[in-house]
């Protein structure tokens, strides 16, 4: 292994250059110099003394004062130089607005003088950032940001524009935005809709799954009338069934009852395990297995 990385050094190619600094001729590896070429550098140095030299020369260390406090410092003429005195400086200096009644008198002065600038928030700019846009319900025109993707002009109007977005949606449930499960090209709310459209094929009964088709009514506590969309319907029976979680089963009990009282109708709700036993008991024996 040793003989070996021996060969590989004697090898190598090596390119004679003169350094920068110091006008002494070194020898460099063919390989790296040509890397360096290729990355824009121009300059070689025999040493890392004569690198550090050459630098300190070009950047030469000058007195600033500090944009916030005024104070003077030590900088450099690099082209990303200091401009404040310290961290907490340049975090106070680099925030969009200061209130100048809160300053010292100190500062006052530094600031009336031009050796501090103060950097402070322009309204009129972001003003000027704002398009115009046509409210989707009513047509009127009102001013937004241009990354924010408003449609509507108030609140009026979005509430407007989600009810008719939830009366377009091919599914059943009002809400757009909740995961989605595709079970033979219908789409469902949630995993335990699957399970028992899956359970009902099995055993051949016959469903429908339909939110502009049937459609129920039901009357909250406050007296408004409320739309009501079962997520299945048996047309054989004429039964109604809505799954859900352990979690909404005792939310939805005033909505259920009321449901079934005003449209007397049977409608088999609550948890997935439930729903399947009770449809199980009132359908036995007319059930093809």
């Amino acid at each position: 292994m040793f003989l070996h990385s021996i060969a590989i050094l004697i090898d190598m190619k090596m390119i004679t250059l003169v350094c920068e600094n110091c006008n002494k001729s070194f020898e460099k590896p063919l390989n790296e110099y040509t890397r360096w070429i290729k990355r824009g550098r121009d300059r070689f140095y025999c040493c890392q003394a004569c690198a550090s030299s050459v630098v300190n020369t070009i950047h030469k260390p000058i007195d600033l004062r500090c944009l916030w406090c005024g104070n003077l410092f030590k900088s450099s003429t690099h082209k990303r130089h200091k401009l404040c005195c310290s961290l907490i400086c340049a975090k106070k200096y680099a925030h969009k607005f200061v209130d100048k009644k809160k300053l010292s008198e100190t500062m006052k002065q530094l600031v009336k003088e031009g050796i501090v600038k103060i950097p402070t928030w322009h309204g009129k700019k972001t003003a000027k950032e704002l398009i115009s846009r046509a409210c989707r319900i009513c047509g009127s025109t009102f001013k937004i940001k241009p990354y924010l993707t408003r449609k509507t002009c108030s609140k009026k109007c979005f509430c407007k524009l989600m009810s008719e977005n939830n009366r377009n949606n091919p599914n059943c449930g009002g809400e757009l935005h909740y995961r989605r499960f595709i079970y033979n090209n219908v789409s469902m709310d949630s995993s335990w809709e699957v399970r028992l459209a899956k359970w009902m094929d099995d055993r051949k009964i016959k469903w429908e799954r339909d939110r502009k088709k049937h459609l129920l009514w039901w009357t909250d506590s406050d007296g408004n009338r409320r739309r009501y969309y079962p997520d299945f319907y048996l047309p054989d029976f004429n039964i109604y069934l809505d799954p859900k979680n352990k979690w909404k089963v005792p939310i939805d009990r005033p909505k259920m009852e009321a449901a079934i009282k005003e449209n007397n109708v049977i409608i088999i709700w609550g948890h997935i395990d439930s729903v399947i036993e009770q449809l199980n008991s009132k359908l036995y024996g007319r059930l093809t297995c």
